[in-house]
């Protein structure tokens, strides 16, 4: 099989074609550069340095079997520093699924859980969706839209919605890198942390292997129609707690961010019955791929 993978020399992306080169299979990347690197992309993969509506109109080939559209921005600082992120988010995806119709193809797209912020834990995907801010917007906005080309294309979708993914190849996102990674990085160079609030805010932590393979699992089932799913590990633990883990030093600061996201647990019940995935990683498995990775010689 041949895939488009959008973002995919950012850090979901990137492992995700790394699986799925490991799988045998062709991959096209698709990436603006903008959260990612070059140094991301494989040996031998192409990478075209657009957006979707760029590829289009230049050497978008037909010959794929499905799209991962991970390209788009993954923070919410993102969104408050350029408010036009709203707007290309949902342009891209409306290119995306129009190719997707016209050429009878798959997608699997990253959603996010910050979806949920505002609801009691643990989140299931039949919760209303209060929309906090413009991140949320966008990707809440993206689901919708993936629900229309269903009902009027017949285009298949599957949105997972991420909960705190950490791992390898995720250096380019820099202060926009997940929180278990940054604690590791201010170890690592001796630095002290930075934690909003009493550091008692609760995170759940999937690991990026666990993610991609996800996505993989979406992709290859055997009819998905359109849906949404969680993708966590069902357990979450403390910023306190994570940073003890790393052995950072911390301070703490009054919480200067509006709608500011307590705590995310998923309730992965709906994920096991239409994939029958679950998470094989635990935290400390995670940490210790982590470690090997961005403290070499390190456990």
């Amino acid at each position: 099989m041949r895939y488009l993978v959008t973002g995919g020399a950012g850090f979901i992306g990137s492992n995700l074609v790394r699986l799925l080169l490991e799988k045998g299979h062709g991959v096209e990347i698709i990436d603006n550069l903008s959260t990612g690197s070059r140094a991301n992309v494989p040996n031998g993969v192409s990478l075209c340095v657009s957006d979707f509506k760029g590829y289009l109109a230049g050497s978008a080939n037909p010959k794929t079997d499905g799209i991962f559209h991970l390209g788009m921005p993954s923070s919410t600082p993102l969104y408050r520093e350029d408010r036009g992120n709203v707007y290309r988010v949902v342009e891209d995806f409306v290119h995306i699924m129009e190719y997707a119709a016209e050429h009878k193809l798959r997608v699997v797209y990253a959603s996010s859980s910050s979806l949920y912020n505002g609801n009691p834990t643990p989140w299931t995907e039949e919760l209303s969706i209060p929309v906090t801010d413009y991140y949320t917007e966008a990707r809440y906005y993206v689901e919708r839209l993936a629900r229309v080309y269903h009902e009027m294309c017949g285009v298949q979708s599957m949105g997972l919605r991420l909960f705190s993914v950490y791992g390898p190849h995720e250096e380019f996102k820099k202060q926009y890198a997940n929180l278990l990674t940054q604690l590791l990085w201010a170890y690592r160079d001796g630095k002290t942390f930075e934690i909003y609030g009493d550091g008692e805010q609760r995170r759940d932590m999937v690991y990026v292997a666990d993610t991609v393979r996800a996505f993989v699992m979406a992709m290859e089932a055997e009819d998905i129609a359109c849906d949404v799913l969680n993708i966590g590990w069902g357990v979450n633990y403390s910023v306190n707690e994570l940073a003890k883990m790393v052995g950072a030093e911390v301070s703490y600061t009054e919480n200067p961010i509006k709608n500011y996201v307590l705590d995310t647990l998923a309730d992965t019940r709906k994920t096991w019955d239409t994939l029958g995935f679950a998470t094989q990683y635990s935290l400390e498995e995670g940490l210790t791929c982590l470690r090997s990775y961005y403290l070499p010689g390190t456990k």
